[in-house]
């Protein structure tokens, strides 16, 4: 999961440096890069959470971990989409690649020291 976080993070500063430089190649490596790590980072998530649940219990805690991934998607694009008619694209698309680099950063460096403070335990 801290693996995935740091290469979302990445793949983020890849995209957001495409974006200064209008460089479309390195728009599309930059989401790719974003991509797989969003996607281990989410799975490692998943493995995490699935081993606290009883077998019975999992089908419930899957649709919360669902819905509220859903609302975390969905609520930072609407309010970006709000803030697109007074930023500009650029300037919101900006702020949020950047609050996501730190969000994911900060992942990954509460999973290492989590991960620590398990071996220690």
């Amino acid at each position: 999961m801290a693996g995935g976080s740091l290469v979302l993070a990445a793949g983020t500063g890849l995209t957001l440096a495409a974006l200064a430089a209008a460089s479309t190649p390195l728009f599309f490596a930059g989401t790719v890069v974003a991509g797989c790590g969003f996607g281990s980072a989410f799975l490692g998530a998943l493995r995490s959470l699935a081993a606290l649940a009883g077998p019975a219990e999992r089908a419930a805690l899957f649709a919360s971990v669902y819905v509220v991934s859903y609302l975390a998607f969905s609520v930072p694009a609407l309010v970006a989409g709000l803030a697109v008619s007074s930023l500009g694209l650029r300037a919101t698309a900006t702020v949020y690649g950047c609050a996501v680099v730190v969000l994911a950063l900060l992942a990954a460096v509460l999973g290492v020291v989590r991960e620590r403070a398990a071996r220690t335990a």
